[in-house]
């Protein structure tokens, strides 16, 4: 069905996202060796970064792919009948479906968490808005 193809292919992503995260982390490892300690902090936070861009959205996938599995797989054991009528797991079938619609506003939230020029831009803007100051340029 429908729903086991979608678990199917978030399960799939996920694992390709973790197999990336893992070659990237490897692959920097190696060389670095004999970079300065200033590039390593500075590849240590954008593979931070890049972790966290990678997990925290994915996270967004894969609980509710899971939720959404074993709802499925009741269905089948306590047969369609029974299964159609719970309303537990109508309404958690909802709220699992609500949790992946917020994965763009959980990447960006993570972007805006994990860059540290972004975080200082947010927070003086909160500390002062007067501060803030618009550029608009002209192309010649």
């Amino acid at each position: 069905t429908l729903i086991s193809a979608v678990i199917v292919f978030s399960v799939f992503v996920e694992s390709a996202v973790l197999a990336m995260i893992v070659q990237l982390i490897r692959k920097i490892r190696v060389g670095t060796l004999n970079a300065s300690s200033a590039t390593k902090k500075y590849q240590k936070t954008a593979v931070y970064s890049l972790v966290m861009q990678g997990a925290i959205p994915g996270i967004f996938y894969l609980v509710p792919s899971v939720g959404l599995f074993s709802i499925h797989l009741y269905s089948f054991i306590a047969g369609l009948e029974k299964a159609a009528t719970n309303q537990a797991a109508s309404t958690i079938s909802v709220l699992l479906v609500n949790i992946v619609s917020l994965h763009g506003l959980a990447n960006s939230l993570t972007i805006l968490a994990c860059t540290p020029s972004l975080r200082r831009n947010i927070s003086k803007m909160i500390r002062r808005p007067e501060s803030i100051v618009l550029v608009v340029g002209t192309q010649a």
